[in-house]
């Protein structure tokens, strides 16, 4: 057992893997509190992650939290009580020591309560050896999951697939009897019924629905209505409606105008369409292992292979020969032969990749970044929450470029109105705004009293002030000395005293003449910034005449936080960052703040119905 020496405050982290693991947060809460009574320590919080896997600091807001404030300057507690090294995280050696140093570094020690260590040297080697054996568990544990999930996928049903809109789960026990269904709502509650459609109880959000450990889960269609909008879709995408050929964007607009409510409880957009349209669930198809997320092992040729200890992704795309694909797995909403001519349609069709799709299982969306849009993303409507998009328009031998609502245009009239506006107008009106911001009469004097007011900061002259510190610091050293050289047995008590005194006033001034030399060298950097934004906007003009769509799209976006159109009242806000978001100047600034107030967003309000043509929807290139 750990015994503590000192007074100690201290947090408590606590955490459970899942609903079934022996030493429940209750049970580590109560040893905690045992330990902190027992040794005298006045325990102040508890941070707790509550089924959460402890290979790493994915979705453990508590440890997060705890780490975070463990790092901050006036932290109240020197100790942090955990059950067991496992508890803390079943890190590899590395990774666990890492934290631990991060810690110590911040004057606080780590004490795992049930561990039986020594509080000596030798817990530096006990340590690494008791977080490997927890890692090794863990590596174990997901060895014996993926054998069990390969094993599931060959007989059929999910392995942890959320049901597919239009479908429910239906919980199948042991000896292969259905006796449960459960249908997820847009609001996160679960409602369970029993196999003949009878609402048996409804589970609140956030809640697990318990069930056996061999039992397994399949599909079946569910709510009436999502099954019927799933099979109005692949028909009037194969076949048209009254008469005219329909797109996703169509689909979109008739579901929306029937007041059918999409996947997330509002409105039909072009992408849920297509992504439905591509889906071969709907035709009984399973399939699994398109992606690998485990932290030990992936699913190659249908066996568990180790991952590499280094990787650039978590999450990783599988080739198509790694997938594990079950036909005729569950009951079907539309035919084989529906959704191959659904599949021909999406190969004709020259439009699919503007709506967004995948190919070669590379995620396509148009020529988002090519587009000859200057401010493609960053106008947002202030009626309905979308952005706009770019729109073009030919007029005999004439183009005209537009926005237009993408709230509109993706969904139709039932979420906003065609407010569209000149591309050119708007983009003009932009680009004089920032020169006007950043370009006219900009010195580096006014520059840099600028970065001083947005950072709240005022510097001063402190070359004084650091002469009377080291003019102090060596005449404390010389008193040192004085004492040293005077020791006398009869007054040593005097003598430490005094020695102890002389001590702190050093440590004193140390740190003071830290904080001047601070301030210096944070001034000096916030010159060189100013001076590498200056030389940044010397750029800009032959950015903006002569840099290609994209390059002047990534110069717009270093000033422009964001552009919010208000339609009724014919007006825009455009929001401006305090200083361009160029790399080189962003580092300099923030090296010597912790803050980073000069990210600030400063949104001004421009009359753009003083613009002239601004609705006038004229725009020719």
């Amino acid at each position: 057992m750990v015994m503590l020496k000192e007074k100690r405050f201290a947090w408590a982290y606590l955490r459970r893997s899942t609903d079934r693991q022996e030493q429940s947060i209750e049970d580590q809460k109560r040893e905690v509190l045992r330990f902190a009574e027992e040794h005298d320590v006045e325990l102040l919080r508890f941070f707790i992650d509550d089924a959460k896997s402890g290979t790493s600091t994915d979705g453990r807001k508590g440890f997060k939290e705890m780490i975070r404030l463990a790092q901050e300057k006036n932290r109240p507690v020197n100790t942090i009580l955990v059950w067991n090294i496992a508890r803390f995280g079943r890190y590899d050696p590395d990774e666990g020591g890492y934290y631990r140093f991060l810690l110590r570094q911040n004057g606080i020690e780590v004490v795992y309560i049930s561990e039986g260590l020594q509080g000596n040297d030798s817990d530096d080697l006990l340590i690494p050896v008791k977080q490997w054996q927890a890692r090794e568990y863990s590596k174990s544990l997901a060895r014996d999951v993926i054998r069990g999930k390969i094993t599931r996928m060959r007989k059929g049903g999910s392995n942890g697939q959320k049901a597919p809109y239009g479908y429910d789960r239906l919980i199948i026990n042991s000896k292969g009897q259905p006796y449960m269904i459960v249908r997820t709502l847009t609001n996160g509650r679960k409602e369970v019924y029993d196999v003949r459609g009878k609402l048996i109880r409804t589970i609140p959000k956030g809640e697990s629905i318990p069930k056996a450990d061999k039992d397994w889960v399949s599909f079946v269609p569910g709510d009436p209505e999502k099954v019927e909008a799933v099979r109005k879709i692949f028909k009037w995408f194969i076949c048209g409606h009254r008469g005219e050929e329909m797109g996703y964007k169509a689909i979109a607009r008739a579901l929306n105008g029937q007041g059918i409510p999409s996947p997330n409880g509002g409105y039909w957009g072009d992408s849920t369409i297509g992504s439905i349209i591509r889906n071969p669930f709907y035709y009984g198809r399973l399939t699994w292992n398109k992606t690998s997320k485990g932290r030990f092992y992936r699913i190659c040729k249908e066996k568990g292979e180790e991952q590499p200890k280094i990787r650039l992704q978590r999450i990783r795309t599988n080739p198509k020969d790694d997938w594990l694909i079950k036909e005729d797995d569950h009951e079907r909403i539309i035919t084989k032969a529906e959704w191959m001519k659904a599949q021909a349609r999406r190969g004709h069709d020259k439009r699919e990749n503007k709506a967004g799709c995948r190919v070669n299982n590379i995620a396509v969306r148009g020529e988002t970044n090519v587009s000859p849009y200057l401010l493609s993303g960053l106008i947002k409507c202030a009626a309905c929450g979308h952005n706009f998009q770019g729109h073009g328009k030919k007029t005999g031998d004439r183009k005209y470029r537009y926005y237009v609502c993408g709230g509109y245009r993706s969904k139709g009239s039932q979420v906003c109105e065609e407010h569209l506006f000149s591309a050119e107008t708007i983009e003009r009106y932009v680009l004089e705004q920032i020169r006007g911001e950043f370009f006219e009469h900009v010195t580096r004097k006014q520059l840099l009293s600028k970065i001083e007011e947005e950072l709240g900061i005022e510097f001063k002259d402190n070359t004084e002030e650091l002469k009377q510190i080291d003019k102090a610091l060596k005449e404390n050293k010389k008193k040192v000395d004085q004492l040293l050289d005077n020791i006398d047995e009869r007054h040593r008590d005097v003598l430490n005293e005094g020695l102890d005194k002389l001590k702190a006033e050093r440590q004193f001034l140390e740190e003071e003449r830290e904080k001047l030399l601070g301030e210096k060298k944070r001034k000096v950097n916030l010159r060189e910034a100013a001076h590498e934004i200056l030389e940044y906007l010397r750029n800009a003009d032959q950015v903006l005449a002569k840099g290609t769509p994209q390059e002047k799209k990534v110069y717009v976006r270093q000033f422009i936080t964001g552009i919010t159109i208000l339609p009724k009242k014919e007006e825009g806000i455009v929001g401006f960052y305090a200083f361009p978001q160029t790399d080189d100047s962003l580092l300099s600034v923030k090296s010597g703040l912790a803050r980073t107030d000069n990210m600030r967003k400063k949104p001004r309000k421009s009359g753009l119905s003083a613009m002239p043509d601004f609705l006038s929807a004229e725009g020719g290139i």
